[in-house]
């Protein structure tokens, strides 16, 4: 039998607020962690022997300080370049108080806005790229939910 390598797993969250606006994290610019200082989602790795759903519930009460109950699942996206498979949830709610835990800063921002590729963050007064994951997790959600409208 073949030495095949692990993917790392992770649990990611669309987090829609108010049906047109999505919620983004601008992530540590810490070089020892996974897309510094760009825009993704809230979410994280899924420890050992833990469920994607139960991790996603986990890192976006650690993230961002909110519990969440309506999770709904979305899709899963692989990269073999970094071994890395990512479930990717919904969850829609309202325009949610945020105590940030995590991250250098957190917006909420239109389709258009986060498909540029250039958001712009109040905290460090500059545009960041948005990480891949984001972009293809979105891009699918808006083909999905949006473009049959």
């Amino acid at each position: 039998m073949k030495n095949q390598k692990k993917y790392k797993k992770c649990s990611l969250a669309i987090i829609v607020i108010d049906k047109d606006k999505f919620l983004l994290q601008l992530r540590d610019d810490k070089q020892n962690i996974k897309d510094p200082n760009l825009w993704g989602l809230f979410g994280g790795s899924i420890k050992k022997n833990e469920k994607p759903i139960k991790a996603l519930t986990r890192e976006v009460e650690e993230e961002i300080n909110i519990k969440v109950y309506k999770i709904k699942k979305f899709c899963k996206i692989f990269y073999k370049k970094d071994m890395m498979e990512c479930y990717i949830y919904i969850i829609n709610i309202n325009k949610p108080r945020i105590k940030l835990n995590e991250g250098q800063d957190f917006g909420y921002f239109s389709f258009e806005k986060v498909i540029s590729n250039k958001v712009f963050s109040k905290k460090t007064t500059n545009y960041h790229q948005v990480t891949h994951t984001t972009l293809k997790a979105i891009n699918k959600y808006y083909n999905i939910y949006y473009s049959k409208k």
